[in-house]
């Protein structure tokens, strides 16, 4: 997929080899989309899902290290991290699944 002259990584394939669900890669795209920190609330009416299912899924995407949360106020928000920063988790995680094919017995 080209855009302005450019391939675009494909950001849901990093995402689901990290263990990412369907519901946390439409989290983690509308946040990518929103292009700031946003809340739960928020997140939920740009995803059509229930702010217990963003929850869940921003809790999930916390623990793989793919969000950025903060405090505002009395509410967390939430921005994706960068995707140099999913590539290089996706690297890690591929040489730690294949590591055994190049260990010498």
């Amino acid at each position: 997929m080209a855009h302005e002259g450019r391939k675009v990584p494909d950001i849901e394939g990093f995402l689901k080899a990290l263990g990412a669900t369907a519901t946390d890669v439409r989290v983690f795209l509308a946040l990518v989309g929103a292009r700031k920190y946003i809340g739960v609330r928020e997140l939920s009416a740009l995803t059509g899902l229930s702010e217990k299912g963003v929850r869940n899924s921003l809790r999930r995407l916390e623990e793989k290290g793919l969000v950025r949360v903060k405090e505002e106020g009395n509410k967390k928000v939430y921005r994706p991290v960068h995707i140099k920063e999913i590539v290089e988790m996706w690297k890690r995680e591929l040489e730690r699944k294949f590591s055994h094919l190049f260990s010498r017995p």
